[in-house]
């Protein structure tokens, strides 16, 4: 085979790839989803079941389970809620340094023109 060949066939193979990983849909799962697939794997059931009836892989559940085998429902709404009041305080924040910096520079032009 030429190099052109081969440099031909490797664009292909790498194309093909990237449009795969695209058209692959990743899945959102809730904490709360995640929690219920646990609590079903310490129950007894077989990580095979679980996975398939998610739609994902049992290399997945066995990491939900790794992750979240301690956390409890009130843990995560807990931190939920938490996200989204920091979310809110940092909006807060910046809104504040914005109005903030305009009165400083109405201050400086006021001063300047005095």
């Amino acid at each position: 085979m030429s190099r052109e060949h081969v440099l031909r066939f490797w664009m292909e193979t790498i194309d093909g790839v990237s449009e795969s990983k695209d058209r692959m849909s990743k899945r959102k799962h809730t904490e709360t989803q995640i929690l219920a697939v646990v609590r079903e794997l310490e129950a007894g059931r077989l990580a095979a079941e679980v996975a398939r009836e998610q739609g994902v892989s049992k290399h997945t559940v066995y990491a939900w389970r790794a992750k979240y085998r301690s956390v409890d429902a009130k843990a995560v709404q807990r931190a939920k809620e938490l996200e989204e009041e920091n979310g809110r305080l940092r909006k807060l924040v910046a809104d504040l340094s914005l109005e903030k910096d305009m009165l400083k520079q109405r201050f400086e032009r006021a001063a300047g023109q005095s």
